[in-house]
Order: C-alpha cells, then sequence, then structure tokens
C-alpha cells in the first residue's frame, strides 16, 4: 500500500524535482521506509526518490533507535551548498518520530514551500495525458547548463521568520502522543546519623541513629533507630543514672532545587524508652520512663552518585511530661514538654 502511494507522489512530481538519495534505518516497531518517503515527498515537489542511473543532488539519512522506553531518531541531510544539517529528535511513539523526521527535512530542503499541514493521498496521473511542462526557471536538463539553482541544492536554511526551525540548532523534543509515561521509580537509601537531643532532660544530649528510607515521586518515607548513651544526673534529691533508645516513623515531601540537592519537609513520630537507675539510695529501684513523641523536622541530603550525605533537625513534643523522682529524696528533673534536635547523616542510597 505504501509503495503504490510512493509511486503515485512520485508520478506527479518526477519531472520537476531534483533526485535525493534515502537512508532509513528503524526498528520493527517502527513504520516502514516507504512510510517516511511518503510522508517526505508528499510535503514538497523540489525533490523526489533517486532511482538507477540518477545522480542524486541531496540525500538524507534517518536512523532510529529504541533507548528505554523511547524512541530517539538522528537525521542528517546533506546538500552540495550546505553540506551535513544534523538533528536529534526523540518520541515513546516511533510513527510521531516518523512522520516529525519527514516534516523536518522538508522544510530544511523547501522552506517556503513545504507543506505543513495533514497530507492526502495524490491521485495517479491519467495514463493519457502528459503532465504539464516544467516551468522554465525550474527545467532541469542533463546536458546543458543550469540557468537557476536547482531546487534540492539551495540552501536549506529558511529565511529569517519563514520556519520554525533553525537549521543550526537541535529541534525540541516531541511531545507525547501515546501512553504515558510510567510512574517514577522508587528510590531507598540507609543512613547512619549522629547529633544531639533534648528529648531527655532538656539538656543537649549525644543522640545515635539509623534510618532506612522509602522515596516514591515527591513522598518520602523513613523507618528510624535510635540511641542516647545518656548520663548520670545529679540534683540536690539524688542522683541517676540514664540512657535512652527508641524508634520513629517519618513522612516528607522531597523537593530537588537542583538535580544532586534536595529539600524534605516532614513530620514524625515515634516512642522513646528511657531506663533509670538510682545511684544512691540504701535500696536502689530501678525503673523506666516511656516517652511517646510527636513532631516537625527537615532534611536537607546532598546526592552523589550513591553517597548521600546531609544535615537534619527538627522540634518535638514529649506528648506526656513525667518527673524523675527518688524515693524520699524529692524530684531529680522533669520531662521537658518541647525539645530540639538536629545532626547530619551519611549513608549509601539507590533506585
Amino acid at each position: 500500500m505504501w509503495g503504490g502511494l510512493v509511486t503515485a507522489v512520485v508520478a506527479a512530481s518526477a519531472s520537476v524535482a531534483a533526485p535525493l538519495a534515502v537512508d532509513f534505518s528503524a526498528p520493527e516497531a517502527c513504520p516502514p521506509r516507504e512510510r517516511f518517503e511518503l510522508e517526505l515527498f508528499g510535503r514538497t515537489e523540489k525533490v523526489r526518490p533517486a532511482v538507477d542511473g540518477d545522480a542524486a543532488q541531496a540525500s538524507v539519512g534517518f536512523k532510529v533507535v529504541l533507548k528505554g522506553k523511547r524512541f530517539v531518531g538522528t537525521l542528517k541531510v546533506r546538500t552540495a551548498l550546505s553540506g551535513v544539517t544534523a538533528k536529534e529528535l526523540s518520541s515513546a511513539r516511533c510513527e510521531t518520530l516518523v512522520e516529525a523526521a519527514a516534516l523536518t527535512t522538508a522544510l530544511l530542503l523547501d522552506p517556503q514551500g513545504a507543506r505543513t499541514g495533514p497530507l492526502t493521498a495524490p491521485p495517479a496521473p491519467d495514463a493519457g495525458v502528459a503532465p504539464p511542462p516544467p516551468a522554465p526557471h525550474e527545467r532541469l536538463d542533463a546536458g546543458s547548463a543550469v540557468s537557476a539553482p536547482s531546487p534540492a541544492l539551495a540552501d536549506p536554511q529558511p529565511d529569517a521568520g519563514t520556519s520554525p526551525f533553525d537549521a543550526g540548532t537541535a529541534l525540541p523534543t516531541l511531545p507525547d502522543a501515546g501512553p504515558p509515561e510510567s510512574a517514577p521509580s522508587v528510590r531507598w537509601d540507609v543512613l547512619a546519623q549522629v547529633g544531639y537531643s533534648q528529648a531527655v532532660t532538656a539538656s543537649v544530649e549525644p543522640a545515635l541513629g539509623l534510618t532506612v528510607g522509602l522515596e516514591a515521586g515527591v513522598f518520602r518515607f523513613q523507618l528510624g533507630a535510635e540511641f542516647h548513651p545518656g548520663r548520670r544526673v545529679t540534683a540536690s534529691a539524688g542522683a541517676v543514672d540514664f540512657r535512652a533508645f527508641g524508634g520513629h516513623l517519618d513522612v516528607l515531601l522531597s523537593f530537588a532545587p537542583v538535580r544532586w540537592l534536595r529539600v524534605e519537609p516532614g513530620l514524625f513520630g515515634g516512642v522513646l524508652a528511657v531506663p533509670l537507675s538510682p545511684v544512691d539510695v540504701e535500696v536502689p529501684r530501678p525503673g523506666s520512663l516511656v516517652l511517646p513523641q510527636a513532631g516537625a523536622l527537615l532534611r536537607v541530603p546532598l546526592r552523589l552518585g550513591g553517597l548521600r550525605v546531609g544535615l537534619f533537625g527538627g522540634v518535638g513534643f514529649n506528648l506526656i511530661a513525667p518527673r524523675v523522682v527518688v524515693d524520699g529524696a524529692g524530684v531529680v528533673w522533669s520531662v521537658p514538654v518541647p525539645f530540639s534536635f538536629a545532626g547530619l547523616f551519611v549513608g549509601y542510597g539507590g533506585g
């Protein structure tokens, strides 16, 4: 079918058009070479396919490859006057890509006369009717001097304001007419943290942590474990040793001002267990605190390949704020309601 339509187009313009050599290569999923030729020669009468015995006065090469989920085409148009003009186009649909390459070629070879609207198949010429003679300035006589430049040899650079394409720059990526791209892949990372927290005593206490995070689109979810080495707190009522450990779930939004930097605000909730051990009473009575927590945090990670490094910080609230008391002596300290925390992290990620 494509061959018949190309033959009809060629027959209608063979007497006035200059021969063009076509080199076309594409995967099986793409339209055939005949479709490219139909689109090209249906848009301009300045060129026709070169046949045996013709000396091609211009050439076009178009090679399509599949890269991931997109088709990428390299287009090269060569003329005697302008040399080679190369462009790269891409689309999720190969049919769209082939049509765009043919239109681009027609505009490069015939910037003022190329047809840019939808194509309709031209009628085949009647067998008994000769085509009208070409205009004198368009006649190509192989045995005599040519009074005007061959249309195919004309510089394909369009005059300013006559074409949307600049032959010296690459074409923009074509909009996808096919199904949408698949959902973004999930990213993951494992991070070690070191910093401080005021969650137990309101004083700045060292804190260590480990988080495992997953990202999908702009959302980030991470589970974390934390450990506070603790210390001995001494007051007039006595002294108490403590340490703390717990876990938390963070939900964040992830934004990328630049490719390697992200800003991630979010919320967290967790629980911190605080074992206590009085050390200066006659009958020590070890105990513990359980502190449910919630708050807001901010992460600023850098992504350098698989390496992840950055800063974090935030404000939290202990949902209960008990006092630490030594029996018969009094209060050693009171757990704060609001507290702050901050630190840095480093780890590895992928996806």
